[in-house]
């Protein structure tokens, strides 16, 4: 496991992977925000009469892409700590220098 985190970070194949990943997961980000503008901006532009009751907003569209979106930028993440984490070795405790009195 050790060798194949060296070669991804070495061959910058680590980098374009996390990079990747983040822009599916920003891009599945806007377009779930930019179709929610545009049901809302539709809605509000509709004609509707007193006694019909609005229709009830999709929830269940939004689900496949806010996943999506989630699992890319989790993934991205991950991998990122993974690969470029800072390694935290144990710091020795030094002993004071003696004094020459």
């Amino acid at each position: 496991m050790e060798q194949l985190r060296e070669f991804l970070r070495h061959q910058y194949i680590g980098a374009i992977v996390i990079g990747l990943l983040a822009y599916q997961g920003m891009m599945a980000l806007i377009s779930t925000f930019t179709s929610s503008l545009s049901v809302a901006v539709i809605r509000m532009q509709a004609h509707t009469s007193a006694f019909e009751h609005p229709e009830a907003y999709p929830w269940d569209r939004l689900l496949p892409s806010v996943t999506q979106a989630v699992l890319c930028l989790g993934l991205a993440y991950l991998m990122l700590r993974w690969l470029y984490g800072s390694r935290r070795e144990p710091v020795e405790e030094q002993e004071p220098a003696e004094s020459g009195e």
